[in-house]
């Protein structure tokens, strides 16, 4: 929600902005913290320092704070997976895995995915966000990776890429090297038909 470059966001704007950010910071921690079931409107409102009426407004309903909070960790996560992508610019394969394996290790470490990935505090109501609608994560992810690739990858590459990765990130088995590998393979095999 950031301003042409050159243009500078009026304050109002930019104040929206920053309350916003704060809500999903102290949302993301408040879930970590006490899980899901724990957070309300009043809590994040007195946590950030705003009256109800005012976070209502910046940020919306329970709801709308659910699905903006993992649509921004999503998008975080993904600069980190479109950075180790073009660390390989001239190695596709190479790339993705570097990708997956970031993806993977930084899951493993991310307390609100385990936190949601546990359920056991009211958690459960945040995991359809992660499995069954794909639009905040699944949807994101595909968008940004097309973007992020060569034109010439073939189609469904991606969104195999990235269904497999989330796969592997939402149950894991083995270690982070091993699922990579696996994912590189799999994609290899689209890429490069036999």
């Amino acid at each position: 929600m950031s301003a042409p470059a050159g243009v500078r966001p009026n304050f109002q704007t930019e104040v929206k902005q920053l309350l916003r950010d704060r809500a999903l910071d102290v949302t993301r921690d408040l879930v970590a913290e006490q899980g899901w079931g724990a957070v309300n409107m009043s809590l994040i409102a007195k946590r950030v320092g705003v009256s109800r009426t005012a976070l209502y407004k910046a940020v919306g309903a329970r709801d709308e704070v659910a699905r903006a909070l993992i649509e921004r960790e999503t998008d975080e996560y993904l600069a980190g997976v479109i950075a180790r992508l073009h660390e390989h610019p001239d190695d596709l394969l190479a790339g993705l895995a570097a990708a997956a394996a970031f993806a993977l290790h930084h899951g493993a470490g991310n307390a609100l995915l385990k936190s949601i990935l546990a359920g056991d505090r009211g958690d459960a109501d945040l995991l359809p966000l992660l499995t069954t609608d794909p639009s905040p994560v699944i949807d994101r992810a595909i968008a940004a990776l097309d973007g992020a690739l060569p034109h010439d990858v073939p189609g469904g590459t991606v969104e195999v890429f990235v269904r497999l990765t989330v796969s592997h990130l939402l149950a894991p088995s083995g270690t982070v090297e091993r699922a990579a590998d696996q994912i590189r393979r799999t994609v290899a095999g689209l890429v490069r038909p036999a």
